[in-house]
């Protein structure tokens, strides 16, 4: 079950707060799309082949927003300003100029919307 409260989705049994990112057929294969997050920096949603993760949306090399400058190949995103390449599964920094990891958050698809996890701006 989802309930909401203030612009954070609990499950119901879960203690951690989820961002609803939409609907699974708004994002098809290959897709990826940046997540607004109350009071925190924005989310990036990919689906690979129907199977959603989320990272960081700035990359850590200069900031750029990986979802509006980033161009997505396999499970591979690559950052738009200086083409460096980071792997969506895992946040692991791919190529330079990259060197340190986005950071990720588990993703989980309920009812049909796909859920994001997300650290609560009140911790």
């Amino acid at each position: 079950m989802v309930n909401a409260f203030n612009n954070y989705v609990f499950l119901t049994g879960c203690r951690v707060p989820w961002i609803d990112a939409g609907r699974v057929a708004e994002m098809p294969p290959g897709d990826m799309k940046k997540v607004e997050v109350p009071g925190q920096p924005a989310v990036a949603l990919f689906n690979v082949d129907g199977r959603f993760y989320a990272t960081q949306d700035h990359c850590t090399h200069a900031r750029a927003s990986l979802t509006e400058s980033g161009r997505l190949t396999d499970t591979v995103i690559e950052c738009g300003w200086h083409f460096g390449t980071f792997d969506v599964i895992t946040g692991q920094a791919l190529t330079a100029p990259c060197r340190r990891p986005l950071k990720t958050y588990p993703t989980s698809v309920v009812d049909d919307r796909v859920m994001i996890e997300v650290e609560s701006s009140d911790s």
